[in-house]
């Protein structure tokens, strides 16, 4: 990544880019920086046409293709004698080094973890590894929003203390619940527990949250043969959440699936009705349920 930027603070500009990972906001910042109006474009196949009938007077481009798997056995030449002097970004949520693609340069975004992003902070702000621990957690070591905290704490121009980070750096509360979804998967009740404190003191109801990111994982586990891509296409879910959650599905069956969101539908139903009247207490509840305990 640093290699990335070096090159475009210098001016270096290439004709093929093949970016990996899956820090997706730092990699759509670097393709706006490589061109501030790329162009999207559904695959290769598609692409190929429109670079062939470019002729002198046409106007280049910059192009970006996301997870066309049929460029995995193509090598730099063969897709770089079609660009004729557009740019063309390829990006890759995870890579197959065993493919042709992957073994020419290309630039990793891969998630830090919070010691090394708690040196990245420390370097842009004057504050202890403690505190820049803090921040990282906060930003579930996003580092599109690592960045962008580290700038609105600078801008204050004000001795940063762990009271002015509770103030303005919460954590999502999308980032708490799937946390807490998989914490519950891999039954572990103590984080499990953990992580639905931070949500309700994020003034969150875990209930209709828990419904929805169980549902994603049923619905994951139903397309589980499939790409990442096709399964976001078929059923809405973000492409990075399929992802994160084709990495913990196999800790639950699918009829465990399906008695998760039963158990969820009760309890919101109970507290509807008032046959529970806390939701606190019933999420508690529910939570160590969904742990299997």
């Amino acid at each position: 990544m640093m290699n990335l930027k070096n090159e475009l603070d210098n001016g270096v500009k290439r004709s093929l880019y093949i970016l990996v990972g899956t820090e997706h906001n730092m990699i759509n910042r670097y393709i706006k920086k490589i061109s501030s109006h790329p162009v999207s474009v559904g695959s290769f196949r598609e692409l190929k046409p429109k670079l062939q009938n470019m002729n002198l007077f046409s106007s280049t481009a910059t192009y970006v293709i996301k997870n066309d798997k049929e460029l995995y056995d193509k090598d730099y030449e063969k897709i770089n004698k079609f660009l004729k002097g557009s740019t063309l970004i390829l990006v890759y949520e995870e890579m197959d080094k065993r493919k042709t693609l992957f073994k020419q340069e290309l630039f990793e975004f891969i998630k830090l973890d919070v010691s090394t992003v708690s040196i990245f902070i420390e370097s842009k702000l004057d504050i202890d590894d403690t505190l820049a621990a803090v921040i990282a957690k906060r930003c579930n070591c996003d580092m599109g929003r690592v960045e962008f905290e580290c700038e609105k704490l600078k801008v204050l121009n004000k001795p940063i203390t762990k009271q002015l980070v509770d103030s303005l750096i919460k954590k999502l509360p999308d980032d708490v619940i799937f946390e807490m979804v998989g914490a519950c998967v891999k039954k572990q009740k103590k984080q499990s527990l953990i992580l639905l404190d931070e949500l309700l003191e994020l003034k969150e109801n875990p209930i209709p949250l828990l419904y929805r990111n169980f549902r994603n994982v049923l619905l994951v586990q139903g397309y589980q043969k499939l790409d990442a891509p096709e399964i976001a296409e078929k059923t809405g879910i973000n492409e990075r959440a399929v992802y994160a959650i084709k990495r913990i599905i196999n800790h639950y069956t699918l009829d465990e699936l399906v008695e998760s969101l039963k158990m969820i539908a009760k309890t919101d139903m109970d507290i509807k009705t008032g046959r529970q009247e806390k939701v606190p207490q019933a999420t508690i509840a529910l939570v160590l349920k969904l742990c299997r305990a």
